[in-house]
């Protein structure tokens, strides 16, 4: 087995610092008061960097990060729209940090995530936090491989996982220590990343209150930079136990598609195959301080339009609970059909933008033409750009649908004639 180089994080000069300029804009950093945060940065830059500079190379060198840069305050933000904001369930709790503090994880961030690409070691099968890679992404290589097999005959069977709380129960030990066998970071390094873990305290803000400060004993908080990343490589194991069972998986985060093709005739020895898998993997779950979320836990079987009649209809026994097969799943905010005919998704992605556009109209005289524009983007115009690749085999008619929506939005930017017909 050949020798995983080490990662050996390098020191700052003055001049990248310098160079920065505005590091909210140009390192995708959330900042609380990012106008004041650029003036201030713009006005001293000459005078802060060579602090700045001499800071983050002393916490590198040392293995130690500042007290000030582990303490947050978290705001939940509910996690959809219509949620009820009674049920503590319902909120994703978003660490805020100091500005420098994202601003040292970028810098190992962005080393970090180098060493991973040029030593071949980030799981190959993820697609999240990654340069090149999306939902999208995600989406056209599951449904090509589903389409795939259908096209030859076979039936496919497709399992989402979710798990519950994911970031928030990850432990540090157990982080650390994978990092140092299956991704060869070490010495100062891993030093550093377990001086960054350790100690950090919250505290809560939440309708004009907050809470008295808490000791973060385990996971990585979520609105970290390193956050996301350390997440993807506790978790990279998946994929090594899926590919055991001679099931094809895919992840995005923390969401889990695995999938199964066999004849029709082996259907049945499929599904059985798949359960092992996906129990074995609830199983690492479980040894790993993870848990399952069974509610969120989908199952369908796919085949072509003439092969539907072949379908098993049972119900599958995975963890003490019965899981039906659906007839649609929504995978990474796609809805997909047994048929993979993309049918139900256009459907609601029609309905509900020209829901969008009603709510619009009613506003419209009051906003220049600019605003509109704008609006309709955010509201609409993004809704169907979405995972639109996936919509590149769709037939005619669906298309026709969503040219509809687009032939409403323009004339309602421009006040155009209800005739007048524009390109999608």
């Amino acid at each position: 087995m050949p020798v995983k180089p080490t990662l050996k994080i390098k020191f700052f000069s003055y001049t990248v610092i310098h160079n920065y300029g505005n590091p909210c804009k140009k390192w995708n950093i959330f900042v609380a008061r990012p106008h004041l945060w650029t003036t201030t940065w713009h006005g001293c830059v000459h005078l802060v960097a060579p602090f700045v500079t001499h800071l983050f190379n002393t916490s590198l060198s040392t293995g130690v990060v500042p007290d000030a840069f582990k303490a947050a305050y978290i705001t939940p933000l509910l996690k959809k729209p219509g949620l009820n904001v009674d049920v503590v369930e319902n909120y994703r709790p978003v660490s805020n940090l100091s500005s420098l503090s994202k601003l040292l994880e970028r810098a190992v961030f962005n080393q970090l995530e180098s060493h991973l690409v040029d030593a071949g070691l980030f799981p190959r099968h993820q697609s999240a936090y990654r340069k090149g890679h999306s939902t999208e992404t995600a989406l056209v290589k599951v449904c090509a491989d589903l389409i795939k097999h259908m096209d030859s005959g076979h039936h496919v069977l497709l399992a989402l996982l979710d798990l519950s709380a994911a970031f928030d129960t990850v432990d540090h030990c157990i982080l650390t220590e994978r990092l140092s066998r299956s991704f060869a970071i070490r010495d100062g390094v891993l030093d550093w990343l377990r001086d960054y873990l350790a100690c950090r305290r919250f505290t809560v803000r939440f309708g004009g209150t907050e809470s008295s400060p808490r000791d973060m004993q385990y996971g990585v908080p979520q609105g970290l930079v390193l956050g996301p990343l350390l997440f993807v490589l506790y978790t990279a194991d998946l994929g090594s136990i899926s590919a055991r069972f001679g099931v094809w998986s895919h992840f995005y985060a923390d969401d889990s598609q695995l999938y199964f093709s066999a004849t029709p005739f082996q259907a049945v020895n499929a599904a059985v195959q798949l359960v092992r898998c996906m129990e074995a993997m609830a199983q690492w779950m479980a040894s790993n301080r993870l848990k399952l979320n069974l509610a969120k836990t989908d199952f369908m079987r796919c085949a072509t339009h003439r092969r539907q009649h072949q379908l098993c209809t049972e119900a599958l026994s995975f963890s003490g609970a019965t899981i039906q097969p659906s007839s649609t799943v929504r995978d990474l905010g796609v809805i997909l059909d047994t048929e993979l005919s993309f049918g139900p998704h256009v459907n609601q992605l029609v309905s509900r933008c020209f829901h969008q556009l009603r709510r619009i109209k009613s506003a419209v005289r009051a906003l220049p033409t600019e605003a509109t524009k704008t609006v309709v983007n955010s509201f609409v115009v993004s809704r169907i750009d979405y995972c639109n690749s996936l919509l590149a085999s769709a037939p005619q008619y669906q298309l026709d649908c969503l040219q509809a929506v687009v032939n409403t939005a323009t004339r309602l930017i421009y006040a155009v004639a209800s005739l007048t017909e524009f390109s999608i």
